[in-house]
């Protein structure tokens, strides 16, 4: 285990987990070895880390893409989208039986509800998932997945919001010439006819 990996920040590994391209994407295999190198493989058992990576990104992402579609109509959302969720805190899974003998969900009777506990880096992460749900945007200029700090941010860093205003001001600044220039040219038709008469 790498330093890296010994300080493990959930959200840090959601936001790098779904920008993970698609498995069919030429540069997914680097990427997911960068991942896995940076992040680990989040469960242990994992063999085959690579396309369980991938396909854990991928149903994020469509997860993400219901529950935008769910705040806008929230009878757009056909039935159970968050299987899984409920694969990764399966506390019956034949595999993990022996490694979790703790489920995920439990029980606190104090405060009269269920608290989970993360039992390894997936669950801290899909826990994370569920947490920031709503604070989680894709940047307007980039596409890349990032999670909010305050409702009204929609870049993914500086240099995207830095870029992206760059572009508006010379945009408006093309069609503000574009207006004075046309306006200069009614003018300039105005005085011609006013000469003529």
């Amino acid at each position: 285990m790498t330093k890296e990996q010994k300080m493990f920040d959930p959200r840090t590994t959601l936001i790098d987990l779904l920008n993970l391209p698609e498995e069919d994407d030429p540069t997914f295999q680097r990427r997911a070895e960068e991942f896995v190198l940076r992040h680990g493989t989040l469960r242990e058992q994992f063999t085959e880390a690579l396309p369980i990576l991938a396909k854990i990104a991928s149903e994020f992402r469509i997860l993400w893409n219901f529950g935008m579609l769910a705040t806008r109509d929230p009878q757009a959302v056909p039935g159970r989208q968050s299987a899984i969720l409920d694969v990764i805190f399966d506390p019956l899974s034949a595999n993990r039986a022996k490694e979790y003998p703790v489920p995920a969900v439990r029980p606190n009777f104090l405060t009269g509800e269920f608290e989970v506990y993360p039992r390894d880096p997936l669950d801290a992460v899909a826990l994370e998932y569920m947490r920031s749900r709503k604070a989680i945007h894709r940047c307007e200029r980039c596409s890349r997945f990032f999670i909010k700090t305050f409702s009204r941010e929609r870049y993914c860093s500086t240099n995207c919001g830095t870029e992206s205003r760059t572009e508006a001001q010379r945009e408006w600044m093309r069609s503000f010439r574009a207006q004075q220039k046309q306006g200069q040219q009614k003018s300039k038709r105005g005085k011609d006819k006013g000469r003529k008469s």
